[in-house]
């Protein structure tokens, strides 16, 4: 009898260790449109699975901004939504393309990307 009680342990063990492993999926929202002074609001809060990191980077900038592009605007945060700092704001006219990549802490992760267009 204590085997059969060792035996499922384990595997309820197993079980709980599966469910926490479960698949990501990162959503960063519709693409959006802002006017310049304006802060953007990012969302990933549809983002699905164990998610316990953000990271939010600059994938695209326009080009009198193209240096931006590899620019991580937020990281190792476990908020799903945030606005955009002013002082690292979206000046310049044009698409920007944000990704976001979820992770949790098996280091699983999948990414998104969103749009932002920043008109006059």
């Amino acid at each position: 009898m204590k085997r059969v009680w060792v035996i499922l342990s384990i595997l309820l063990g197993l079980i709980v260790i599966g469910c926490s492993d479960s698949p990501l999926t990162a959503d960063a929202g519709e693409d959006f449109s802002i006017t310049v002074g304006e802060s953007p609001n990012f969302s990933g809060c549809n983002s699905e699975g164990n998610v316990n990191n953000y990271r939010w980077t600059i994938i695209e900038a326009p080009a009198a901004m193209a240096g931006d592009a590899g620019k991580v605007i937020r990281d190792v945060d476990a908020n799903c939504s945030f606005t955009l700092d002013a002082a690292m704001g979206l000046e310049e006219v044009g698409d920007w393309v944000i990704e976001l990549e979820v992770s949790n802490q098996s280091g699983a992760r999948d990414t998104d990307q969103v749009t932002v267009t920043v008109n006059e």
